[in-house]
């Protein structure tokens, strides 16, 4: 925060940025391999989610590829059906 500041007074702005405890914590830390799995998951999730498939069904066709999926895990993401065409 400090160089950010210091960048506003350089440019003659006057501005002061404090962070909230919470802010200061921050989050856990991100891991990218983590991240893309994630993103790979969701979009295999949403290519079953064809309107004709259950949760359950969603959820079975994932475990058959990639081993044991919690059904909570499948049933709380976004794998609503695609509009097609």
């Amino acid at each position: 925060m400090a160089r950010l500041n210091q960048y506003a007074a350089a440019k003659g702005v006057s501005m002061t940025v404090t962070l909230s405890a919470e802010d200061q914590r921050g989050g856990p830390p991100v891991d990218p391999a983590e991240q893309s799995r994630q993103q790979h998951d969701a979009m295999e999730m949403r290519g079953f989610a064809d309107g004709k498939r259950s949760v359950l069904d969603i959820r079975n066709a994932l475990s058959a590829e990639y081993g044991p999926q919690p059904i909570a895990r499948v049933g709380s993401s976004n794998c609503s059906p695609q509009n097609k065409k």
